[in-house]
């Protein structure tokens, strides 16, 4: 009987420190991504770099792109991160 319960325990201690692994590596992750982002301000960039990419287009036409959508609406995504968040 006890040696079920301990093995019945060590399952647990198992599964909890899994999670603590797992959401520890997403938080690291999320501090990670926060910094660059946000702190460093290149979110642009990566924005840029994703219009190459994805539509085949050329820098500057993608930082135009990048410029007219999103930097002439920058208060509409403040209001709705805003929204969300709070």
């Amino acid at each position: 009987m006890k040696d079920k319960e301990k093995d019945e325990y060590l399952e647990f201690q198992a599964k909890i420190m899994g999670r603590f692994c797992v959401n520890a590596i997403i938080s690291v992750a999320a501090v990670i991504m926060v910094y660059l982002f946000f702190w460093k301000r290149r979110v642009g960039d990566w924005i840029v770099w994703l219009f190459e990419h994805f539509m085949k287009i050329g820098h500057e036409q993608a930082f135009r792109l990048y410029h007219d959508f999103f930097r002439t609406y920058k208060e509409i995504f403040l209001q709705g991160q805003l929204y969300l968040f709070s």
